[in-house]
């Protein structure tokens, strides 16, 4: 962790749930999948970008450094050839001659300018040095530990990074890659930045326990109703214990027909919905993530009408960053903030009958471990049955929280003991609401 005063310099909690600032204050990770921010938008949209995202409540974005080129994917070449990059606005590529040890000065004066200012707006960029497609080809072991010393030595003194050491990496074969990668960082920055990894799948399963993996990082997949929970638990009762993140849920706006993903009796063409989106919040930050991902089909690639994509946008990216989902990520942060969200621990067992196994039935709810207050969150509306006796006190005040627009409507005082049926309010079809348990004695 940095000086006192290097807010934005993230550290690890001394119990390994979460993360903290530089004052040592539990920070709470709400994070946008702006992948394309260093090698799309010019400079005036990086600044509307942020802006729009500050002002909704995020505080982190997860861009990469190196990406993809914007070819359809049967039609990739060689990830050696610049075709196969996106440049910067001003045309530049991150690397001279397509060597990752020899990186082109004139493109990260552009990520300096970026960084600058998310540092202006008290925002961390995640970056994530080079794309999957990259290692274990251009990106090597003749020059990783190279490159990332490079970056570590350039961007030592910035506060506001956190290195992702891989995006969308199946690591099977290029494990040691991903270490000299990140031997080169700490080496470069003294070990000053937190770093992790974004997995196709799962972090923990190749690196829990190296010592450089500070937090693991998900990626739960697009589909509907995925159970993220399942994910976010199994990392979260890992030893040692390190904080967990869902990076990469599912994008609001997308096809799940993209991905040939639709559930067993759905309809074909249904999109992501925001309420799809809150679902995926909740189930993670309920089950002891350390924060949320949120994403926008069309934001993430900073899409522009007229130009190919495989996702199949339906509106440009600015656009989409006022979708319905966005903002109701800051309602849920707003929530978490309101009182010490970092003492919550996942206690789905407080719901009788809970179905982890039936995604769409499953409610999670976590609680702190002092007992003054706990949240169940209810996906749709229908009566279950929560044990009042896992709270301290003789009295739990109910009340249900609007996950949209972050109204809370009483719902009456109970004794803290036993079995008490709730049923969320009548709302818009399909509603989902939170329940907020607090001691009232």
């Amino acid at each position: 962790m940095g000086d006192a005063g290097d807010v934005l310099r993230l550290g690890v909690s001394e119990n390994g749930r979460y993360l903290v600032d530089g004052k040592g204050e539990p920070f709470f990770w709400l994070g946008d999948t702006g992948w394309g921010l260093l090698s799309g938008p010019t400079i005036e949209e990086v600044e509307l970008y942020l802006d729009n995202r500050r002002e909704k409540g995020f505080n982190v974005v997860q861009c990469v450094i190196a990406r993809w080129g914007p070819q359809p994917h049967d039609a990739i070449t060689d990830p050696g050839y610049p075709d196969d990059f996106f440049e910067s606005p001003d045309g530049e590529l991150p690397w001279l001659d397509m060597n990752p040890a020899t990186p082109n000065p004139k493109y990260f004066e552009h990520v300096d300018r970026v960084l600058e200012l998310a540092e202006e707006r008290q925002m961390i960029l995640a970056m994530i040095p080079a794309w999957c497609i990259f290692m274990g080809g251009v990106l090597n072991m003749d020059n990783a530990y190279e490159y990332g010393l490079w970056l570590g030595q350039r961007y030592r003194d910035q506060d506001n990074i956190i290195w992702v050491l891989g995006g969308d990496l199946r690591p099977e074969g290029r494990e040691d890659l991903v270490r000299l990668l990140a031997k080169g960082v700490t080496d470069g920055d003294g070990g000053r930045h937190l770093k992790t990894l974004h997995p196709n799948s799962v972090s923990s399963k190749y690196f829990h326990h190296d010592d450089w993996l500070d937090f693991n990082m998900i990626q739960s997949g697009h589909a509907l109703d995925l159970p993220n929970y399942s994910q976010v638990l199994r990392d979260y009762n890992l030893n040692p214990p390190k904080p967990v993140l869902d990076a990469e849920p599912r994008y609001e706006g997308l096809s799940s027909e993209v991905f040939g993903a639709m559930p067993e009796g759905r309809a074909e063409g249904i999109r992501i919905d925001d309420h799809q989106v809150r679902i995926a919040a909740y189930n993670a930050v309920l089950s002891g993530a350390l924060g949320h991902t949120y994403g926008a089909n069309a934001v993430w690639e900073f899409w522009q009408p007229g130009t190919w994509s495989a996702w199949e946008p339906l509106e440009g990216w600015k656009t989409a960053l006022d979708l319905p989902g966005g903002f109701h990520m800051g309602v849920m942060k707003d929530l978490m903030l309101s009182r010490e969200w970092w003492l919550l621990e996942p206690d789905p067992k407080m719901v009788q009958r809970n179905l982890p196994e039936r995604p769409r039935d499953y409610l999670p709810a976590a609680r702190a471990k002092d007992g003054r207050f706990a949240y169940v969150y209810f996906p749709r509306r229908k009566r279950m049955e929560i044990d009042l006796s896992k709270l301290s006190g003789s009295k739990v005040r109910a009340a249900w929280f609007d996950p949209r627009t972050g109204e809370t409507t009483l719902a009456g005082e109970y004794p803290a003991e036993g079995l008490q049926r709730f049923t969320p309010p009548t709302g818009p079809e399909d509603p989902d609401y939170v329940l907020i348990l607090e001691v009232a004695d």
